[in-house]
């Protein structure tokens, strides 16, 4: 998706996304077996790859630099909001509609939308930045680059780690042990949501202004580890709710100045890979988390029980948060001049 915006530019590559995000969206009311949903869900999928990586970078790129951790926080915040209400829509529109009408009536809605999109991209901001296809070397330079890496591995992976496997695979499965109906658990994931839309705007704020931006991703790296143990201190279901909300502070305060923060320490080696690009392979390696975090907390569930999984996911991000504190400030090594 970089790659692509990077030759393309900005508005076609959005447009092309949209235009493939839309296709998968009626395609799949039309699915009539497994094999087709899956096809059209990829399909919508890689559309939406485009699109999401697309707007992060035109926010990077247009954005002057004292207002991109801003930018990046409204993005979230506004990302949030339509997944809450998206959800909670959806569900009234099948019950009412059922599935093939819900899904077409998607569609539309992502093509008036990106209709809208289109026209607020003028053309003269929708040029290609540069004509280099993307490279395996693209990916050396990024992560040569220790600064990239220690944000990368250290920051973001663990922060999807925590969403994936803690709230969106652990979170439903411990509190139906507790007894709890899908109604609450949807409730309480709920303020995951919630908590990023009301702080994200606010704490961005603060960190454009921040000399350290270094320092809100520590905060929201501890934050999300004290948060995950929540349910060590307190029972059932307010454990459960005070976790979640605890995790939505987190990434509210930590996950927003992450690129901002990358555009600041590695912005020669942005340039040279191109901007959509860097953030393309930031996004990629940053889904290593959304895959590794269920089969983590899945295998310690298995080996002990819930809290105790969640206490050792704790630690873990508390650990990378502090190795991401310490490495980020270690001198770079510089060559040995010739003797």
């Amino acid at each position: 998706a970089g790659a692509c915006c990077d030759r393309i530019g900005f508005r076609k590559a959005f447009g092309l996304g949209a235009l493939i995000t839309t296709l998968g969206l009626i395609l799949t009311a039309f699915a009539e077996s497994m094999l087709q949903l899956l096809l059209w869900r990829s399909l919508t999928a890689v559309g939406y790859g485009l699109v999401y990586v697309t707007t992060q970078a035109y926010i990077t790129a247009h954005f002057p630099p004292a207002e991109r951790t801003r930018g990046q926080a409204l993005f979230l915040t506004t990302f949030f909001a339509g997944s809450l209400c998206g959800a909670a829509i959806g569900g009234i529109l099948v019950d009412r509609l059922g599935f093939e009408k819900t899904f077409l009536l998607s569609g539309g809605l992502s093509a008036v939308a990106s209709f809208y999109v289109l026209r607020f991209m003028s053309k003269s901001v929708g040029q290609a930045t540069t004509r280099k296809t993307l490279a395996l070397g693209d990916f050396g330079l990024l992560l040569r680059q220790r600064q990239f890496a220690v944000i990368t591995f250290l920051s973001a992976v663990p922060a999807k780690v925590a969403l994936a496997g803690f709230l969106y695979y652990s979170i439903p499965l411990y509190l139906k042990e507790l007894g709890h109906d899908q109604s609450s658990t949807g409730r309480i994931m709920m303020a995951y949501g919630l908590v990023i839309i009301m702080l994200s705007p606010l704490v961005a704020q603060f960190a454009d202004r921040a000399t350290h931006r270094w320092r809100f991703v520590m905060i929201g790296g501890y934050a999300a580890a004290l948060a995950v143990a929540m349910p060590l201190f307190f029972e059932g279901g307010t454990g459960a709710a005070l976790a979640v909300i605890g995790l939505g502070i987190g990434h509210a305060i930590g996950v927003s100045s992450q690129m901002t923060l990358i555009n600041d320490r590695c912005e020669d080696v942005v340039k040279e890979v191109g901007q959509a690009a860097a953030v393309g392979i930031f996004r990629m390696i940053e889904r290593i988390g959304m895959l590794l975090g269920p089969i983590l907390l899945g295998a310690m569930i298995a080996l002990s029980n819930f809290v105790n999984a969640f206490v050792v996911m704790a630690g873990l991000i508390f650990l990378a948060t502090t190795a991401f504190t310490l490495l980020l400030f270690l001198p770079e090594k510089r060559p040995m001049p010739p003797s």
